[in-house]
């Protein structure tokens, strides 16, 4: 069952491990996971014309992937956070700068924020649509808007 979450940070721990951290909205941590091994990866409709603004680029994609959650005496937890848990991994700034923590910086990959949850239910189908910013430059100060689907057997 997917985890609600309002900020997301994928963090390089080694050349084989990502870290994937959840948090609220008051940047509290919800969970502390294995980046998600992809076991599917399928494209269904792809859209084939190239125009210079890559934001226009859309297509589908079918995903399975599964995750495990990583406890506070693993390896890999001490290997990410050697000195503890910091007190905030993320803040923003009152100009809306994102300021991850110096300790995961230098080996943070990327930080999302949803902005907008919907969801629809249907008998056996939950349809769930996330929209939201993704920020992947080195300053964490320029986003690019996402939108995903998320579909889930109730049986």
């Amino acid at each position: 069952k997917p985890i609600s979450y309002a900020w997301m940070m994928d963090v390089k721990a080694t050349k084989s491990f990502d870290v994937r951290i959840l948090l609220d909205n008051q940047m509290n941590i919800i969970a502390i996971n294995e980046r998600p091994l992809v076991w599917v990866v399928a494209t269904v409709i792809a859209d084939r014309n190239v125009t210079k603004n890559a934001d226009k680029l859309n297509d589908i994609r079918l995903r399975v992937d599964t995750t495990e959650e990583i406890s506070p005496g693993s390896n890999l937890y001490k290997f990410v956070f050697p000195n503890g848990l910091p007190s905030r991994l993320l803040t923003v700034d009152k100009d809306g700068i994102l300021n991850p923590c110096q300790e995961i910086k230098q080996n943070l990959k990327f930080v999302r924020q949803k902005t907008k949850f919907i969801h629809y239910k249907r008998e056996s189908i939950t349809a769930k649509i996330t929209l939201g910013i993704e920020y992947s430059d080195k300053l964490f100060q320029f986003g690019r808007k996402f939108c995903e689907l998320t579909l889930l057997n109730n049986k």
